[in-house]
């Protein structure tokens, strides 16, 4: 299975009694105590489990997919390490006169990016399903009569726990096996060089071309633009309609570009600029119990 399947951090466990006198004697059983694991589930309708996770006891996660009301079909995708990141509250083009932003260069472009209070005090978790170090990722799951894909192309392959449940549901609920993420955030927390990828929520994805073909996996095909008559516009909108019932697109709406002079958008999206080659999902809202 991929992903991080690093061996469980152990701690000893300590029973201090209080006798009658008020003294206390220390036990040290001889066993261990396994390091917390968190379940995040999320299910077929578009509701995925609110789970309560703690930094430095919480290491790892387990996503379980429920495709049906019973328990008898869950299925287990994987168990993976939490790293417990920096969490940031927004970026921008400037430092905001220094108070308290961090700077981020990549390539030739320059970022800013806010702390959510004092620096290294407020951190937030974030887990990868891929492994290995080339910028060509797959992650395949084919178990028990569920099957799905997720393809991934560049660094920013770190997700929250929560928005990677949900995003993970809209890929099982249609089925694609062309879905490419242009990413989410990076190892640190950021989605450098971009302003809007911060702890692990929004995501970035090539457009769908017909005949279910991946940009720069399968062999001669090449990103196309949202006006190429390439995209397919039904599945396109099939995707976007999975993601508003998981939880994308609520709050404020997924970001694309027209389709043609008519100004044809796209679902739950609205038109903005820079986002002819990719699709920007964010305003993510997700559905809890």
């Amino acid at each position: 299975m991929p992903g991080g399947t690093a061996s469980n951090q152990e701690s000893e466990l300590k029973i201090i009694v209080i006798k009658s006198d008020n003294t206390t004697q220390e036990f040290q059983p001889g066993f261990k105590l396994v390091a917390p694991v968190v379940v995040q589930k999320f299910y077929h309708d578009g509701y995925v489990s609110k789970e309560n996770y703690i930094m430095d006891i919480i290491r790892k996660v387990k996503l379980v997919y429920i495709s049906a009301a019973t328990t008898n079909n869950e299925h287990t995708i994987g168990t993976y390490d939490i790293s417990w990141v920096q969490k940031w509250i927004c970026c921008g083009k400037e430092d905001s006169q220094g108070k308290g932003w961090k700077k981020v260069i990549v390539g030739s472009i320059v970022r800013y990016y806010q702390y959510d209070g004092i620096a290294g005090t407020t951190r937030t978790p974030i887990i990868t399903i891929f492994s290995g170090t080339n910028t060509n990722k797959v992650f395949d799951y084919n178990m028990n009569g569920l099957s799905f894909r997720l393809s991934e192309n560049t660094g920013r392959e770190y997700f929250n726990p929560e928005s990677l449940a949900a995003f993970l549901g809209a890929i099982i609920d249609v089925g694609y096996p062309d879905i490419i993420s242009n990413g989410c955030c990076g190892i640190d927390g950021t989605g450098a060089y971009s302003k809007s990828h911060v702890n692990g929520i929004n995501i970035d994805l090539k457009y769908l071309i017909k005949g279910e073909k991946r940009a720069r996996f399968d062999t001669g095909i090449v990103p196309i633009l949202v006006s190429s008559p390439l995209l397919d516009k039904d599945r396109q909108n099939g995707f976007l309609n999975a993601l508003y019932k998981f939880g994308w697109g609520h709050t404020v709406k997924n970001l694309s570009h027209y389709i043609n002079s008519q100004e044809d958008i796209l679902s739950h999206c609205r038109k903005a600029g820079g986002h002819a080659d990719h699709l920007h999902i964010q305003g993510f809202k997700p559905k809890n119990k």
